[in-house]
């Protein structure tokens, strides 16, 4: 928050992004007996004057399956609708959301932003797909 108001100050923020994540997420394993990589599952935070309104994009599945032992939520995020794809957003994705806000050259081919333009401010594209 120092930093924020800071570059507020300063008035920086508007054309500041600050990126926080991780790896990946650490998730307990299908049959109860501890915790390994959650790669489909982790998180990041993008706080930025860019954005239009703060939020919460992305969702964990319920686990449902018949056969293990853990029905917990941990490390399944559930599906996007991006541009028509229904799944999970990967780190391709953060990537490329972050290079096009700061108006450089992508540094993946295979991603898709979660955030567009819209009146000087970025905005979510779409809603999760299912929001099991």
């Amino acid at each position: 928050s120092e930093l924020v108001a800071y570059l507020k100050e300063a008035k920086m923020f508007d054309r500041t992004v600050i990126h926080m994540g991780s790896e990946f997420n650490r998730s307990p394993r299908i049959d109860a007996s501890g915790s390994d990589h959650g790669v489909s599952g982790s998180g990041c935070s993008i706080i930025s004057g860019m954005l239009a309104e703060g939020g919460i994009v992305g969702n964990i599945a319920v686990n449902k399956s018949t056969t293990s032992n853990y029905k917990g939520t941990w490390g399944i995020a559930t599906d996007f609708d991006m541009e028509g794809m229904k799944r999970p957003i990967q780190v391709n994705d953060v990537a490329l959301t972050l290079t096009s806000m700061l108006g450089v050259d992508n540094v993946v081919t295979n991603g898709r932003s979660v955030l567009q333009p819209k009146n000087g401010k970025w905005v979510l594209k779409k809603k999760e797909a299912n929001n099991v």
